[in-house]
């Protein structure tokens, strides 16, 4: 319970970040407009064609203009920066968000199944493409006709295109057909096809453990299932989810605790267990029944509770 407390105090936290940073994005986008007309407004009001003002003191008032003209859309920028961030970060928490069920929680299980392997991989990839980088570099940045090459970064970018496009050969050298040839061999063949097999490894593992779970269903009965305990739950008096997890973990314990096996839920002792707080989980006997009633309509639940 302390560990879903700070799970929620954090997520809280997140979404005041994200709507603090929403209100100020609006208020930037509503405020642009009319900042920008002043600034270029005062740029375009400068005297050229009166002989009444001095020329230093026109070119003073264009450096002034285009200072503070440049120093807005510097500052624009930083908040488009700041914007891209935060939905950057949106998306990734959305994508978290997926691990709300098994079903569509591939993604983001398969990427943390991989995580190892995607990392001892990353760096292998990228010794090998610094090596590469590095001998077209030497190779080939002396040659006017491979501009391309002329510093380590381009020459890095040529690699990239290999790999993720193709590459124009311009030239018959044979140094820098053979480059070619290695670094199609190495980075195409290679390395995207371990990336690959390291992927669908990863999701077939994750697949079968999804099909091994024996409590979930599809996603959208889940979700009818959910809305109906809800239902049920203000209908009946019934507790919270969390309050019932933390009485079956503390009565586990005190089992493990005696070395006795844990024996099945009956309904007298569901009727005496207490909550978080001290107060009894079920206002009645009616409602534990129709709890116990309702989860033993579950297959996978079935057999470790009795009603009678």
């Amino acid at each position: 319970s302390v560990e879903l407390a700070e799970y929620r105090r954090g997520g809280v936290g997140v979404r005041v970040v994200f709507l603090v940073c929403a209100a100020f994005w609006v208020w930037e986008i509503s405020e642009d407009t009319v900042v920008y007309d002043e600034k270029v407004s005062k740029l375009v009001a400068i005297p050229w064609t009166s002989e009444q003002v001095a020329y230093d003191q026109k070119y003073q008032q264009l450096f002034n203009s285009m200072g503070e003209l440049e120093k807005f859309l510097g500052t624009r920028h930083q908040v488009r920066l700041l914007c891209f961030v935060v939905v950057l970060l949106g998306y990734v928490r959305l994508l978290l968000y997926l691990q709300v069920h098994p079903r569509v929680a591939i993604l983001i299980c398969t990427l943390s199944h991989a995580r190892d392997d995607l990392l001892h991989f990353l760096f292998s990839t990228v010794i090998v493409g610094v090596v590469l980088g590095f001998l077209g570099f030497w190779l080939f940045a002396q040659d006017p006709g491979m501009q391309e090459f002329a510093t380590f970064g381009s020459s890095m970018g040529q690699l990239l295109n290999i790999m993720i496009s193709d590459v124009t050969i311009t030239t018959d050298d044979p140094s820098y057909l053979a480059w070619v040839l290695l670094s199609t061999f190495i980075c195409t063949f290679c390395l995207l096809n371990f990336l690959l097999a390291i992927i669908v490894d990863s999701y077939v593992a994750v697949k079968r453990a999804v099909e091994e779970c024996v409590v979930e269903s599809d996603f959208l009965s889940d979700a009818w299932a959910v809305a109906e305990v809800g239902w049920r739950r203000w209908r009946n008096g019934w507790p919270p989810h969390s309050a019932v997890v933390v009485a079956l973990r503390v009565r586990a314990q005190q089992a493990a605790a005696e070395e006795k096996p844990l024996p099945e839920v009956e309904l007298e002792e569901l009727m005496h267990m207490q909550g978080p707080a001290g107060q009894a989980l079920f206002v009645s006997e009616q409602s534990a029944s129709q709890w116990l009633e309702y989860y033993q309509q579950h297959e996978c639940l079935r057999g470790g509770f009795q009603s009678d």
